[in-house]
């Protein structure tokens, strides 16, 4: 459940003063008709809704973008160029999904509400999976996760902590994959530095409101394919 509570802490709580949340991954999927597909996620978390995305996809989609709020909204498409939302602020508030569709907002409240349910109730996880504890060679804690319906099953390995995810595997519904987790830390110490766009990249400076709407386009994207 530990884990469970870290992944609502990083959708809905901000990080302390001059920290941050991190989360960094690489995923590898392969489905029944050998079709491949993988990527890297890479996004940084901090208060007052700084943060920084890169996004690296390779398979039928294939992107490769950063974004991130520091003092300004910017959105980077690889190193070709970086956009600076400095133009025309808007100036009531600087929340990155102010133009996102409500309903993908509202899935995201969803899905944070139903993690916060299994934290305080975990025998609800025995109606849909069976849990069994393991460890690896080396000692390090294991979880396995039986679904029941779609029937699959799950293996998450952690760090010695038992906290921290080190890697994740799956088989379910067709699909096959490994997420490789290379960072992952809550209220980590952090730096303003750390939510700016590319370093030496040409600077085109576009409305504020244009890359809010990219941002949302972005999110109403991604959520609408996690349906």
């Amino acid at each position: 459940m530990t884990l469970a509570k870290q992944v609502v802490t990083l959708l809905t709580r901000e990080p302390k003063r001059h920290h941050c949340h991190v989360v960094d991954l690489e995923v590898d999927v392969t489905m029944d008709d050998g079709a491949k597909a993988g990527g890297a996620l890479r996004w940084l978390g901090g208060e007052g809704h700084r943060f920084r995305l890169d996004l690296r996809l390779q398979g039928p989609l294939s992107i490769e973008v950063s974004l991130g709020q520091g003092d300004y909204p910017w959105l980077a498409s690889g190193e070709k160029c970086v956009f600076k939302g400095s133009a025309e602020p808007l100036g009531k508030g600087n929340d990155p999904l102010r133009f996102a569709d409500s309903e993908a907002r509202m899935k995201v409240q969803m899905a944070a509400g139903a993690l916060t349910g299994l934290t305080f109730a975990p025998s609800l996880i025995a109606q849909h999976a069976e849990l069994e504890a393991a460890s690896t060679d080396d000692g390090a804690p294991v979880l396995k996760v039986h679904l029941k319906k779609p029937v699959g099953t799950a293996r998450l390995v952690f760090e010695p902590d038992g906290k921290t995810p080190r890697e994740a595997t799956w088989d379910i519904a067709g699909t096959r994959g490994t997420v490789t987790f290379h960072g992952w830390r809550i209220d980590s110490v952090g730096h303003r530095s750390f939510f700016e766009p590319p370093a030496d990249v040409p600077v085109k400076d576009v409305d504020q409101a244009d890359i809010y709407r990219m941002f949302a386009a972005l999110f109403d994207f991604a959520l609408e394919n996690l349906k």
